[in-house]
């Protein structure tokens, strides 16, 4: 299967990095527009987390990536979303109508019981998703990976077949890995030469869900 597809097919990478600045976490949250195969960027969006927890951070640079596929939803025939975050990937794609069925006064909850973590920017997702009927492929991704060493690539193909259902080709698997590493790497480093004190640093925000929008439309929207 060609996942990357041609020209017609945008490629949106997310990851993001958190570090230690005193007694606070600070994030940095990316999302890389790629156009094809030839692996031209044409946009790329970043924001900076205070208070931050991994988590917190990668459902963000998710929720950028989603932003951007909005932007360009008009100019390619098919999108994809990569991700090396197990919990945001599953999340949005399956775990969803579960915390859904879990629901209780607004809030949901896991098979556990317990409060979904960052499931304000879930719901703000999924309500981007549906408002904007917006075709997408969510797929996880495995994080870290060595481009150079067969035995890693082979291993991501590996994860990749069983978060996914779909078995790429090594080339494939090396393009995903390279520009997934890409944007690990390009958030770290900003995240290094940003003034942690400024103004500028942004908060994760708070928004609602209606409950019928995950069981129909959405549903339809995403990728199993």
């Amino acid at each position: 299967m060609d996942i990357l597809g041609n020209s017609n097919t945008l490629n949106i990478f997310t990851d993001a990095s958190i570090k230690q600045v005193g007694q606070e976490t600070v994030g940095c949250a990316g999302a890389f527009c790629i156009a094809g195969k030839d692996r031209t960027i044409i946009n790329q969006t970043n924001r900076i987390l205070r208070h931050a927890t991994n988590n917190s951070s990668e459902i963000t640079a998710v929720k950028l990536g989603i932003d951007l596929a909005i932007d360009y939803r008009n100019d390619f025939d098919t999108i994809n979303l990569f991700s090396d975050s197990k919990i945001c990937i599953y999340g949005l794609r399956e775990w969803i109508f579960n915390w859904i069925d879990n629901m209780s006064n607004g809030v949901l909850y896991n098979s556990s019981n317990t409060e979904v973590a960052n499931q304000e920017m879930f719901k703000k997702i999924i309500n981007l998703i549906t408002h904007y009927n917006l075709n997408i492929h969510l797929y996880h991704v495995k994080g870290h990976v060595n481009i150079n060493s067969i035995k890693s690539v082979l291993n991501a193909i590996r994860v990749f077949n069983i978060s996914n259902g779909i078995i790429l080709p090594t080339q494939d698997m090396i393009d995903i890995s390279d520009m997934n590493n890409y944007v690990d790497i390009f958030t770290g480093e900003l995240l290094e030469s940003i003034n942690t004190n400024s103004p500028k640093l942004h908060n994760i925000m708070r928004y609602q869900i209606k409950e019928e929008q995950v069981k129909t439309t959405y549903k339809s929207l995403i990728n199993k």
